[in-house]
């Protein structure tokens, strides 16, 4: 098991201490995790510019969107493997790179993907069928339970890799673990997810709107610009 007692984010928490304490932790690791984030999303968006959806659109029948997508499934594979593997890297540099700051970066990314990659994978899978049980159980009885049912799984997928890391747990004892630390505290677990979901969502749509702004400018340009052509040829 690995000892996180001098770990900087092993404290007792409430929201205010979390997100006081997470933000000195962000701004004490900024530029491994910027860059780490940055990689992702750079090989992610690389990945996913081969993936033309517009096959999809306007498709109902399930046997068509599927049919659709087989062409491109190693690719959704790829993106979402890629996904997790820097997820996993990040998670692994907040939990176990400060207590040993001075370790080989390049000998702990080698740790986690021969260590870790699979076996998070592994547990994400299973993880993933019981959520889609859970959420086809929830759209029966209300939206309101597919909400909770999403939430209760986030719960358990946010588990995942910490225990994993910091227990060192097979696959099958990371299953049981999860669900027992998972239950322990359940609504307080539960709250703390739902809160930071939304305040991710809120951060998403605002740096969102904010790409968008230029964006928005040039394609106005553009149309500006065809107009005045259209016009002058006219």
């Amino acid at each position: 098991m690995t000892d996180i007692d001098n770990h900087p984010l092993k404290k007792r928490y409430n929201i205010d201490i979390a997100f006081n304490e997470i933000s000195q932790f962000y701004r004490r690791w900024f530029l491994p995790l910027f860059g780490i984030s940055l990689v992702s999303s750079l090989l992610t968006s690389f990945m996913s510019a081969g993936i033309d959806i517009s096959g999809l659109q306007g498709t109902t029948d399930p046997a068509e969107m599927v049919a659709a997508m087989k062409p491109m499934a190693w690719r959704y594979l790829l993106v979402a493997v890629t996904g997790l593997y820097f997820t996993i890297i990040l998670q692994y540099f907040i939990i176990v790179r400060p207590l040993s700051p001075e370790s080989d970066l390049s000998a702990d990314i080698i740790k986690v993907t021969t260590r870790y990659l699979f076996p998070v994978l592994a547990v994400y899978i299973i993880l993933s069928v019981l959520t889609m049980v859970a959420l086809m159980l929830g759209v029966v009885i209300l939206i309101i339970g597919a909400v909770f049912a999403a939430l209760y799984a986030m719960i358990f997928f946010a588990l995942t890799a910490p225990v994993m890391m910091i227990e060192n747990r097979t696959i099958g004892d990371t299953l049981s673990r999860i669900f027992t630390l998972g239950h322990r505290r359940f609504w307080t677990n539960m709250g703390f997810v739902a809160l930071f979901t939304i305040i991710l969502l809120i951060i998403s749509l605002i740096l969102s709107a904010i790409v968008m702004i230029p964006l928005q400018r040039e394609s106005r340009r553009r149309l500006w610009w065809n107009q005045a052509v259209v016009k002058t040829a006219g």
